[in-house]
């Protein structure tokens, strides 16, 4: 029994720093691999910063040129400067006898303003109609809320007014 407990801990310590070991060295070739990399992104540069500093001196060079050139050519005055002539453009008389005003402007005579309809004022009898009684509104929605709606609301109407909104959404 003893001998299987030396070897489970032997094995144990054994498998811990071989991982171990083999994490060490995949972690220094990482590095090495990095430290290259930079080595190569570092002549990257001076190659790039090189070929820039060549590319500058050659616009410098071609703009001088250009300038030389430009004020060889240019006029010192520019009174010297000749503008082109303007163009004259003659207008043609163009003969229309196809016009006719009510075609061209149908909004030109004014239509008669309709007369708004007097609305009179409705009577009791229509108010009544249009209004809710207490017991249509009590068989829509029942006592209880009947009820309810005239503590939340003050006053019966107001829970009529209510009844008569729930009706018109119901339909």
């Amino acid at each position: 029994m003893r001998l299987w407990l030396s070897l489970a801990i032997i094995l144990l310590l054994l498998s811990g720093c071989s991982s171990r070991r083999g994490a060490i060295k995949h972690n220094k070739v990482q590095a090495k691999t990095i430290q290259q990399q930079k080595l190569y992104i570092e002549k990257l540069k001076s190659i790039i910063t090189k070929q820039h500093k060549d590319y500058q001196i050659e616009r410098k060079k071609i703009h001088q040129e250009q300038m030389k050139k430009t004020s060889e050519t240019l006029p010192t005055k520019i009174g010297n400067v000749v503008q082109a002539p303007k163009k004259e453009i003659q207008l043609k008389k163009v003969e229309d006898n196809n016009y006719n005003a009510d075609y061209m402007y149908p909004g030109a005579k004014k239509k008669p303003t309709p007369t708004p309809k007097v609305q009179t004022t409705p009577t009791v009898a229509t108010k009544i109609k249009k209004g809710m009684s207490k017991t249509e509104c009590i068989s829509l929605i029942g006592q209880v809320k009947f009820d309810k709606y005239t503590q939340m609301f003050g006053s019966e109407e107001a829970s009529l007014k209510r009844c008569k909104i729930l009706k018109t959404m119901q339909n």
